[in-house]
């Protein structure tokens, strides 16, 4: 048996203490082995076992694990039970205590990355950042630290307090501009002439499609929709669009962004559906997709099980018409520039 799992040695330690031990996925193996042994023995209960010879665990604690009674006295001491959920809050404890002798948040810097906030807080950098764990770091922004790139329209400036960059001779050079979320808790704000934002769901076809004049294009990886918020509170109030795939993920994606952006539109041209038969994959769409208010194209898709992918139609030359005919369609938003 590995006893390198803590989960592992803490079946062992409740065991001892309780005299029970319940099943659990993360504990199976170990309660698998130790249920073969000959001094447990299965209760009538299911998934449950009793001790029937102390000093035997007792030996087998002090040869899989030295500290086990330094440790277990500390558990009872805070209060906790000798489970794997009492001893992820003991050490939430433990490490809560070390920040406040130890680590004043004073010493920390205004911002945290999420994952620095739970190396400090939790038992790894990749541990949930729980309500409990944040607030020992009440005073700390916490940051996903997410970039969004983006393609603005000419003319454009980025202000952060009193000072302002220009952002044309940027895209001369790197073609592109990226923004980090750092930056927009700061009050960054882009300034300009702005008919659209088009939130585009994929790399390529963000990176080839036209951009027409007044329009921005951006590009936030996965999920992001605390990112998508902060971009567009810094932009000049605008129609907001979401292009992206035809398919049952880019629907999901749709529906989570308009969720904190109601004024979302789809983004779908009509001659996509001149492409199905050439370019559509025969893929199923699941039931609960199934919504009488997505756009006629979609609903056509998910009823002929098929999925499009967005990157033929970003290079389709249609396109820039579809989009110019689009945004002549609603208001221009003008925010005069201060220099």
């Amino acid at each position: 048996m590995d006893w390198k799992p803590i989960e592992h040695r803490l079946a062992l330690l409740e065991l001892m203490s309780l005299n029970v031990l319940t099943k659990r996925v993360r504990q199976a193996k170990v309660y698998d082995w130790l249920s073969e042994l000959k001094w447990t023995q299965r209760t009538k209960k299911r998934d449950q076992i009793k001790l029937l010879d102390e000093p035997k665990i007792i030996t087998l604690l002090n040869n899989v694990w030295k500290e086990w009674h330094e440790e277990y006295l500390q558990l009872l001491e805070c209060g906790f039970p000798p489970t794997p959920t009492g001893w992820r809050k003991y050490k939430d404890d433990r490490r809560a205590l070390m920040i406040k002798r130890d680590l004043t948040t004073k010493q920390l810097p205004t911002h945290l990355s999420k994952h620095t906030a739970s190396a400090i807080t939790a038992p790894t950098a990749k541990s949930e950042l729980t309500k409990t764990r944040r607030s020992l770091l009440s005073e700390q922004k916490i940051t996903n630290d997410g970039l969004v790139r983006i393609r603005p329209p000419k003319g454009f400036i980025a202000r952060q307090k009193t000072e302002f960059l220009e952002l044309d001779p940027i895209i001369t050079i790197f073609d592109e501009v990226g923004i980090s979320d750092r930056a927009l808790q700061n009050g960054l704000i882009l300034e300009g002439t702005l008919r659209a934002v088009v939130l585009v769901e994929n790399l390529g076809a963000w990176r080839d499609m036209v951009r027409p004049s007044g329009c921005l294009l951006a590009y936030i990886p996965g999920w992001n929709t605390a990112l998508v918020s902060a971009l567009l509170a810094a932009l000049p109030k605008s129609r907001v669009f979401h292009f992206g795939d035809l398919d049952p993920n880019g629907v999901r994606i749709h529906q989570h962004l308009k969720k904190n952006t109601l004024s979302l539109e789809w983004l779908i041209p009509p001659f996509w559906e001149e492409l199905i038969d050439e370019y559509a994959q025969k893929r199923d769409w699941p039931s609960d997709l199934s919504d009488e208010k997505m756009p006629y194209l979609v609903r056509k898709l998910a009823a002929t099980g098929r999925w499009m992918e967005q990157e033929r139609v970003a290079i389709d030359p249609r396109l820039e018409s579809y989009l110019v005919e689009k945004l002549a369609s609603g208001p221009m938003n003008e925010i005069k520039m201060l220099h």
